[in-house]
């Protein structure tokens, strides 16, 4: 988030070199540093690698790639692989939280409000944790918007 991708770089690879098993979100991160890096082909090898071990849940993974993608400040990639998770499954809450989210930091609070709701509606029941995030954040959205000023009439002079 910070932008110190080679400090990234060598605590991603520590890190997996410890590992016993894989995991999918730390070879997401892999693949967007080896990316910003400029090192293509370890970058796609990194996203193969997780994609296949994500293969019961795609939806799922393009959802983790967004928010990979977030937090690592590219908005772009976030919202292509929010697109691609609702592409797979239309009802990926996840997803829908990753859009609110660059739309938000877009400035674009309309967009951000829908997809907050989106994401709230299709959480509710399966994921309580992250329906209550995107209500938090709708009403921090709410609160920063501009104030609207009051309509005002005047009566008609009486008779």
């Amino acid at each position: 988030a910070r932008g110190e991708w080679e400090a990234a770089d060598t605590l991603i690879a520590d890190t997996l070199a410890q590992l016993t098993e894989d995991d999918i979100e730390l070879l997401i991160w892999q693949a967007v540093v080896a990316e910003e890096l400029g090192r293509a082909e370890e970058s796609e090898e990194a996203l193969a690698k997780a994609k296949a071990l994500a293969a019961n849940n795609l939806a799922g993974f393009w959802s983790t790639v967004g928010n990979v993608y977030l937090t690592a400040g590219k908005l772009d990639q976030a919202l292509a692989a929010a697109d691609e998770a609702t592409a797979i499954d239309p009802d990926e809450a996840q997803a829908y939280f990753v859009r609110a989210s660059v739309a938000e930091f877009r400035g674009e609070v309309p967009v951000a409000l829908e997809n907050f709701e989106k994401a709230f509606d299709l959480a509710a029941d399966s994921n309580p944790q992250l329906a209550v995030i995107a209500r938090v954040r709708m009403g921090m959205l709410l609160q920063s918007a501009p104030p609207v000023s009051p309509i005002t009439t005047t009566a008609p002079a009486g008779p």
